[in-house]
């Protein structure tokens, strides 16, 4: 079961949920890119005025946050702090790309700096909402996107995100009830809560939610992945499979002796001997087989 929970979770992150999401988008960067690849714009940062150097130093970091490895972007908006302690885009990126990485206690102290410089931004509460929703931190989400609802009781993000967070406790008729307010259809509702219930080890209501989904609404591509999952969890190999799999060790390299008698019973007739062709060999005595 955990193996096949694990492969429902990861789902959230590739977009399954109807509503679940942070502000992981750019955060009001321009648009504007540099003639030059970010290597060599990196190169030229210092030969700029530091005005231009810190536009350049977030257009190479922009640039790199489209890498897998968001190691390279954190470094670059490392940099770009270093020229300007106080950067709002610096700042949310790293908290952001902190989250990428799950090393969750940096993204703290970003998402904590930014919540000192901007404490009325819905959007950062509800970035640092998602955060904790990450962390499988349920309470600590609701706190962030409570705050963040407060801020902005239009956020429909945060509003989505706070339906999802309630589920996973078990506030099933709350979250319902938001879902309701952000206009989801009754399908996309049972969704989501089958999300919920099979993350907490409820399958047989899972299943039963995403039965109602595709009822109430037969489009919904989702509801039938997700059944589909649930009826047909990966199998865990057997023992037997497993010891097969592992890898055997080498055997032992065979003799030119064995060699030469494994080959002589392949080419040998039903009469026990040996072809004329191989009978006499140029060198060696006469039927055997040579080696080289």
């Amino acid at each position: 079961m955990a193996k096949m929970l694990a492969h429902v979770r990861t789902l959230v992150l590739s977009g399954f949920l109807v509503g679940l999401s942070g502000c992981i988008g750019m955060s009001k960067v321009s648009d504007a890119t540099l003639p030059t690849p970010p290597a060599q714009a990196q190169r030229h940062e210092e030969e700029l005025p530091p005005d231009l150097a810190l536009q350049a130093s977030l257009a190479v970091a922009k640039k790199l946050e489209q890498s897998k490895d968001a190691r390279p972007a954190i470094e670059q908006y490392e940099k770009v702090l270093k020229r300007d302690p106080q950067n709002e885009t610096g700042i949310r990126r790293l908290a952001v790309l902190h989250d990428r990485t799950g090393e969750f206690s940096r993204s703290d102290v970003y998402y904590e700096k930014a919540a000192r410089n901007h404490p009325k931004d819905a959007d950062l509460f509800n970035d640092w909402g998602y955060s904790h929703y990450l962390r499988n931190d349920w309470p600590g989400a609701e706190k962030h996107l409570r705050k963040a609802l407060e801020l902005n009781h239009e956020h429909a993000q945060a509003r989505s995100n706070l339906g999802l967070v309630l589920g996973m406790q078990g506030k099933y008729d709350e979250a319902t009830k938001l879902f309701r307010e952000e206009r989801l259809s009754e399908g996309e509702i049972q969704c989501n809560l089958a999300f919920c219930y099979c993350c907490q080890g409820k399958l047989e209501e899972a299943k039963a939610a995403c039965r109602t989904a595709t009822r109430l609404d037969p489009a919904c591509d989702k509801a039938r992945r997700l059944l589909a999952t649930l009826e047909n969890p990966p199998k865990p190999k057997s023992e037997e499979t497993a010891k097969e799999s592992k890898p055997k060790p080498p055997e032992a390299r065979p003799t030119r002796e064995q060699l030469q008698q494994e080959a002589l019973s392949i080419v040998k007739g039903k009469n026990g001997q040996t072809p004329v062709d191989l009978a006499r060999p140029q060198s060696g005595v006469p039927g055997q087989i040579i080696l080289e």
